[in-house]
């Protein structure tokens, strides 16, 4: 059974480019998203709970170095600037929100300072600060599980609408985003190369992706005695920027397809995980905490985009910095048809991955 689930996640995003190649307004990673949470939550049992964890992980791994090798970094060193005022407007406007949800929940709510900390850090770089702030102040098993079932929730929710009507309605309010480096000169036929070429084009990417990966696995075990996630995600990224600078890996066309199709995987295994169901089964109060943050933080970070001028792309490529941490900008930035953001989205992420686990403590430590 399992090997039929493994034969079938590696067949659905072929299955998706085609259709993608017939309509050509689908986008095959939406398609693969959305096909995940309906399969999730309409057939949960089709899927075995460890196989899909473990294609997500896998996935997004191998897909960070190849979205990075083709990257042209003339064309987006100064992006980050630009980038980086975008994120800190989605950070300034977390911390309001969870200090603003401190004040109004603190009687409705136990723990309510580790909440805030734990939330502050999860909405400033992605769940990897989230379950190091509950480390750090030895958070009940029970409350870190409940926080990441709701972040997991809400962020199925609002990765969709990113996805599908989101950058089409904030275009009504925003700026017109800037496309930054759509056509990446090494994808420049591709499709013209023969079976045999396009094969070996495809294996020298997931040749070097291997080895990016292999060396920092390497220094993880060495330097922490484990497969630490946080630094593997910092080594794979850096070593696919360090790789980037070499002609003969940048130039290989294969690099962005295959990563398209790792990055499908990535969101059908993501999607199949997301119970939208567990929302209205809460027996906690923390429905409504997650309710009001989620609203009010994405409100915020949209109120201050439009007076500072930031555009579409800007304000959603860093609200998934700091939602949804690194993993998510290639998927992201894909589905805006805007791959220029991949590069300068990494590295506001890294940065939020960096910080959110201090700004979290800190807020346990000024509520608390």
């Amino acid at each position: 059974m399992i090997f039929l689930q493994i034969i079938a996640l590696l067949l659905m995003p072929l299955l998706l480019m085609k259709l993608q190649e017939k309509v050509s307004w689908l986008k095959a990673i939406v398609m693969a998203y959305v096909l995940g949470v309906a399969i999730g939550n309409v057939l949960p049992m089709a899927f075995n709970t460890d196989v899909l964890h473990q294609a997500t992980g896998i996935s997004i791994i191998l897909a960070i170095p190849l979205m990075l090798f083709p990257s042209k970094m003339k064309s987006w060193l100064s992006q980050p600037v630009g980038l980086l005022k975008a994120y800190g407007l989605a950070v300034l406007s977390t911390t309001i929100t969870v200090v603003l949800a401190y004040f109004i929940f603190q009687d409705k709510i136990e723990n309510i300072a580790l909440v805030s900390g734990m939330v502050e850090g999860v909405y400033t770089g992605g769940t990897v600060n989230l379950n190091a702030i509950g480390l750090a102040f030895n958070a009940s098993e029970g409350l870190s599980v409940l926080l990441n079932g709701f972040d997991m929730a809400f962020s199925a929710i609002y990765l969709l609408a990113i996805f599908t009507l989101l950058p089409s309605l904030l275009s009504k309010v925003l700026p017109a985003s800037r496309k930054l480096d759509v056509e990446l000169d090494s994808e420049v036929g591709f499709s013209k190369l023969s079976m045999r070429q396009k094969g070996m084009e495809i294996i020298q990417g997931l040749g070097f992706t291997l080895l990016a990966l292999a060396v920092v696995i390497g220094l993880s075990y060495v330097l922490f005695g484990n497969e630490n996630e946080l630094f593997i995600v910092f080594g794979v990224s850096l070593i696919g920027l360090a790789f980037s600078t070499i002609p003969r890996v940048s130039n290989l066309k294969g690099n962005m397809i295959l990563a398209d199709y790792l990055m499908m995987i990535f969101a059908f295994s993501l999607g199949a995980q997301a119970n939208v169901n567990e929302i209205f089964s809460d027996q906690s109060g923390l429905l409504f905490y997650f309710l009001f943050t989620y609203l009010v933080m994405l409100f915020l970070h949209l109120m201050l985009s439009k007076f500072f001028k930031v555009d579409v792309d800007a304000f959603l490529i860093s609200s998934t910095a700091a939602v949804f941490g690194p993993p998510f900008i290639g998927p992201v930035a894909e589905s805006l048809k805007n791959r220029g953001w991949i590069g300068p989205g990494i590295i506001i992420a890294l940065i939020g991955n960096a910080i959110g686990t201090y700004l979290g403590i800190l807020m346990v430590q000024i509520l608390g």
